[in-house]
């Protein structure tokens, strides 16, 4: 399926397309209307940026577009936020403590939820969906991480920090705990009709948002679980961020408590490993498995494949397979720049679960220390979970 799949901008002949990947989404991509008109703007703001001259990031949107080339259809869509803080409050809970003594001099710790509206420059992902047939299979990962590879070769268009607002827990009607118990008695209005609102303008939000600290300990058992929790769809998002060095973050979306996490855009591992391709050849024999993200353009018109394909890395050159998707990068332009769609793991040092046990039953010390490298390992292979 891979080979037949292509990222692009956004374009306004897509407009049909991503308002059906609207429809399919459930509640809870707000950046993602069901409306087609203001999909239309959405999409007319996105073409716009890209072919604007950016001395410094604003209030610019770039949607990116994944299409299934045998189809001529759109099935995925995702986003970036050139700066969060240019036009609108930065609106979101902060997590914080608060202590409280006794006459006997004795000090109690709450948790409590502070309002925070304070300027804010980042740039955001954003508007990442993929229609349900064309997951579990590298796309969506390809679909998220070109946005890395169109912001190193743009970085004036970005800020150096990067954000990515998860979605909490809500139910497939919409209905969301946190919502429900904290939000509604002030809004007067559902959950999904408030997130939606947002989308459009957050003057409302200082208007109805209760400005007093929030006392986690006074909250239901079961809205206080949620805190800082995603959705389940949200979750493999959130494996990949983290193994891109994505840092969750002390700040929670004000509807559904979600969490933020953010990372420096020169520190995020994607944004390193990606290389300038010096040259690149079809073939139709690999001997490799390794699939990488390919940019292939000219100007300011670019596009980008997800292939297999072999390096020869002092070179900087590609061998790469024959396929649908790389003879329309290579009909569109030269081969820019290439990274791997998954990092290499380092396996240097490796000791096997089995050695351990072997080692456990014979020499204590040795299996100490042997336990500790093994443990160290495990630790370190986390930052390697991957969505697929």
């Amino acid at each position: 399926m891979m080979e037949n799949l292509i990222v692009r901008p956004i374009e306004e002949k897509d407009l049909d397309d991503v308002y059906e990947l609207s429809l399919e989404a459930k509640h809870g991509l707000s950046t993602l209307p069901k409306d087609k008109d203001l999909l239309e703007a959405k999409i007319q703001k996105s073409v716009s940026s890209f072919h604007s001259h950016i001395g410094k990031p604003g209030n610019e949107l770039y949607l990116f577009v994944l299409v299934d080339l045998t189809k001529q259809k759109v099935v995925g869509i995702s986003g970036i936020l050139a700066n969060v803080g240019h036009c609108d409050t930065f609106y979101a809970y902060q997590r914080g403590e608060c202590y409280h003594k006794d006459s006997k001099n004795s000090r109690s710790t709450h948790q409590v939820l502070n309002l925070s509206r304070e300027p804010f420059q980042a740039s955001e992902l954003c508007t990442l969906y993929l229609h349900p047939d064309y997951r579990n299979c590298g796309a969506g990962r390809f679909l998220s991480l070109v946005r890395f590879l169109y912001m190193a070769s743009h970085v004036d268009r970005f800020c150096s920090t990067v954000i990515a607002e998860l979605s909490g827990i809500s139910d497939e009607d919409g209905t969301c705990p946190f919502w429900d118990v904290v939000m509604k008695p002030f809004f007067e209005m559902p959950f999904f009709e408030a997130d939606d609102l947002s989308q459009q303008s957050q003057d409302f939000i200082e208007e109805y948002v209760p400005k007093t600290p929030i006392y986690v300990d006074l909250l239901p058992h079961s809205v206080q679980a949620i805190i800082g929790q995603v959705h389940p769809l949200t979750a493999p998002a959130e494996t990949l961020l983290i193994s891109e060095g994505f840092l969750k973050t002390e700040y929670l979306d004000i509807f559904d408590a979600g969490p933020k996490y953010a990372a420096k855009l020169n520190q995020i591992k994607a944004y390193n490993r990606i290389k300038p391709c010096e040259s690149s050849m079809a073939s139709s024999g690999l001997g490799s498995k390794n699939m990488y993200i390919v940019t292939a353009g000219h100007g300011e018109h670019f596009m980008y494949g997800c292939v297999q394909a072999r390096e020869q890395g002092a070179l900087n050159s590609l061998s790469v397979k024959e396929t649908l998707s790389m003879k329309a990068l290579f009909d569109f332009g030269d081969i820019l720049s290439y990274m791997r769609l998954h990092p290499k793991v380092r396996r240097s040092g490796q000791v096997s679960v089995p050695a351990v046990n072997n080692m456990a039953s014979s020499n204590s010390q040795s299996f100490s220390k042997l336990f500790s490298k093994w443990h160290d390992r495990v630790v370190r292979d986390e930052h390697y979970t991957f969505y697929r």
